[in-house]
């Protein structure tokens, strides 16, 4: 879209569906152009939408145009076990923002309420460029929103399957990615469920650690698995396997390096195209785990991702690096440049000296 929108615009906004291509296109203008959205912020006062704010408690689905808190509801952008994400525009700053509301199954549910609020005040506690900032938490009714910076772009995941990557250019992600994971930890908050899904790129292709919502404090990150089977059960159950750490498939303690591992299965993964242990399930991943790591050789990658993997990967915390900080400085702040993880470093050497590229679509 490119001139600016105007009251015939807004209307037909209102009246068309979520994943319409005009919404989409009038989204990404307000993205991208201050004044129409001080447009949309006044036609946001406006009766249009005044007549269809709703008192708490809110109905189960937002519609579109309904407010939560002072947020204007946008449309719906992901669900996870705990909330629902919608994109949303905050009238009183004049900005777009995602916001993540409790599901209302879990409205009544105290422990729900609580968990929503902790991930708020951990994320609150990181303060970094390569992580998803959080700018508000409020309550409607009895459910529980946060309100985050709306990161637009795509998950991990989805830009590693849009078109072939090198190895230099993967490993430029992860370290932007492993600058917010360690961020994260100097801060005292193991994430816990780090894994592609949960990073975003946003539009200048730049990695971003979002989705906090299974990290813990540091001092409280050991899983009290004497409490009951039960507890751990639901610990893996809510987590991500394929990702986790030994300590974590089994109970035991989870920090920093637990992290660590789930980064490295994540990288392995990237480059590789497969897991470093395979298996569906946690009975599975633990079989998979008593056997050697093998990397493959080649020159698919150096020798510095090599011994990034292998140490990272370890099965012992105790083996891995003690800390993101000294992970990354393996990697190097200035490698050769085939694995520079300068940000805005566009040449990509090992492409141009003819080395495979990643190519897992499909």
């Amino acid at each position: 879209m490119v001139r600016h929108i105007d009251e015939n615009d807004l209307l037909a906004f209102a009246a068309s569906e979520p994943a319409s291509a005009l919404r989409a296109a009038i989204e990404a203008h307000l993205a991208e152009c201050e004044a129409c959205r001080r447009l949309f912020c006044a036609w946001a006062r406006t009766s249009i939408l005044a007549g269809r704010t709703v008192a708490a408690p809110i109905e189960p689905t937002p519609a579109i145009g309904r407010t939560v808190g002072r947020y204007v509801v946008l449309k719906q952008i992901g669900a996870g076990a705990m909330g629902i994400v919608y994109s949303a525009f905050d009238p009183d700053l004049e900005r777009l923002v995602a916001l993540k509301l409790l599901r209302p199954e879990l409205a009544a549910e105290r422990d729900a309420q609580a968990h929503l609020l902790r991930e708020a005040r951990l994320m609150a506690r990181v303060r970094h460029p390569r992580v998803v900032a959080v700018h508000d938490v409020g309550l409607v009714g009895e459910r529980v929103f946060i309100v985050v910076e709306l990161v637009v772009g795509q998950d991990l995941t989805a830009w590693l399957a849009a078109r072939q990557r090198t190895p230099a250019e993967i490993v430029r992600r992860f370290v932007e990615a492993g600058r917010g994971l360690g961020a994260a930890h100097q801060a005292g908050v193991i994430h816990r469920d780090f894994k592609p899904g949960n990073v975003l790129i946003d539009r200048a292709g730049h990695a971003r650690v979002t989705d906090f919502g299974l990290a813990q404090a540091a001092d409280v990150a050991a899983v009290d698995v004497a409490s009951s089977g039960s507890q751990l059960e639901t610990c893996l159950l809510a987590g991500t396997p394929i990702y986790m750490s030994p300590e974590q498939l089994n109970g035991g303690l989870v920090d920093a390096r637990s992290d660590q591992f789930s980064f490295c299965v994540s990288l392995f993964e990237a480059i590789f195209c497969w897991r470093p242990f395979a298996g569906a399930s946690v009975a599975q991943l633990r079989r998979a785990m008593r056997a050697p790591l093998t990397i493959p050789g080649g020159r698919r990658i150096s020798q510095r991702v090599r011994r990034v993997l292998q140490r990272g990967l370890a099965l012992r915390a105790a083996d891995r690096y003690p800390s993101m900080a000294a992970l990354l400085a393996e990697l190097g702040c200035r490698p050769r440049r085939a694995e520079s993880c300068h940000e805005g470093e566009e040449e990509d050497a090992d492409a141009a000296a003819g080395v495979p590229v990643r190519s897992c679509a499909g």
